[in-house]
């Protein structure tokens, strides 16, 4: 039932699973209640929770995403009048347009805590797959809301009686939000320090 469940919403149309998708975030909840060891059901809880989490919300590119330029030495040579900064590096989260109100359903709080405890998971790939969740879900959220996102990671994941598991998700989940440009230059002085304590 997991697997098909995963299939529909990796491949069915937003418009068409929008109806449906308040049960099946319910029976999700339900299903990550019940303990148990089994690593495949863990992994596809958390990727079910994650496309449920990406149905609730537009999919879009948000303004305040972190924009690398152009890193090649022959582009920044062609560039030479261009006044770019950090050797081409630019940073959209200054010349942001200003967002449009994305309302935020209460579910997709519930679907990133399921997410946050995943990356405490006792299985590297259930971790990988709650990062790779908490990515793709901070992608469509609004500044703020991604900025929690971050912050609650930070707070839950590199707690000082936190086991090795719970510091390696926490590190997958900061490599995946630096990776989609998530992590922006102002966190950097926040988010720097832990990962080297890590």
């Amino acid at each position: 039932v997991l697997l098909t469940l995963a299939h529909v919403l990796k491949y069915g149309q937003r418009q068409e699973l929008l109806p449906h998708v308040d049960a099946m975030c319910t029976l999700i909840l339900q299903q990550s209640e019940q303990q148990g060891n089994n690593t495949l059901r863990s992994k596809l809880l958390l990727k079910i929770a994650q496309r449920i989490g990406t149905t609730y919300l537009p999919k879009k590119m948000v303004a305040w995403q972190y924009q690398r330029g152009n890193r090649s030495l022959l582009a920044n040579l062609a560039n030479v009048h261009s006044h770019s900064t950090d050797e081409g590096a630019v940073s959209m989260e200054e010349d942001a347009p200003p967002e449009e109100d994305v309302e935020v359903p209460s579910q997709v709080e519930d679907i990133v805590g399921l997410l946050l405890e995943g990356l405490k998971n006792r299985d590297t790939v259930v971790r990988w797959s709650a990062a790779k969740g908490l990515g793709r879900v901070s992608q469509r959220l609004p500044k703020e809301n991604a900025n929690e996102v971050l912050q609650a990671v930070l707070s839950m994941c590199f707690d000082l009686y936190e086991d090795d598991s719970g510091w390696h998700g926490g590190c997958l989940c900061v490599a995946e939000l630096a990776r989609r440009g998530l992590l922006l230059p102002s966190s950097l002085s926040e988010v720097v320090p832990v990962v080297l304590k890590a």
